[in-house]
């Protein structure tokens, strides 16, 4: 059967469409953003079925409203995913907690280059969670993080001393 219509109920659809992940081998790319996804049931079970789908290679999850205690649940998922590489959070209000959490996870994550978190209130607590990742894991993967627009600085150091701090990039 061919659908002909589909609810524009958001709120329906994704939890439906999230319950399908764990069992799918053949999605590699899903774009969630702006579905109103909220921290709750179906963040948490984005973040469950992150730790077990083997399939999923980019995920973009932009302008919901998934907060810190959202991105805590899919950064424990992501924490032992092998096979992430795209992980898009922005626009989120993680703040500097769910930052965090989603920093711990990428001192295990091999998987993941690229991560989007801007525009998402993260302050100085949470550029250091991520400047220490930098600086102290074993993640060789990762090559980009999307910082902009938010209230932190990276500052970087080398043996010549503090560069310029880049300001949200």
């Amino acid at each position: 059967p061919v659908a002909t219509s589909v609810s524009n109920d958001t709120n329906a659809l994704c939890p439906l469409l999230v319950q399908a992940l764990p069992v799918t081998v053949s999605l590699q790319i899903l774009h969630l953003s702006y579905n109103h996804i909220e921290c709750g049931t179906i963040s948490d079970e984005i973040g469950s079925c992150l730790s077990t789908n083997k399939s999923l290679r980019e995920i973009y999850l932009d302008y919901n409203s998934i907060g810190r205690s959202g991105a805590a649940s899919i950064a424990r998922g992501v924490k032992f995913n092998d096979t992430l590489r795209v992980l898009h959070l922005n626009n989120n209000s993680i703040g500097d907690e769910g930052t965090k959490a989603i920093a711990d996870a990428l001192k295990k994550n091999i998987s993941l280059n690229h991560i989007g978190l801007g525009r998402n209130g993260i302050g100085q607590d949470g550029f250091m969670a991520l400047r220490q990742v930098l600086e102290h894991s074993n993640n060789y993967a990762l090559r980009f993080i999307h910082l902009d627009g938010n209230h932190g600085h990276l500052s970087v150091t080398n043996d010549q001393g503090p560069q310029q701090p880049n300001h949200g990039q």
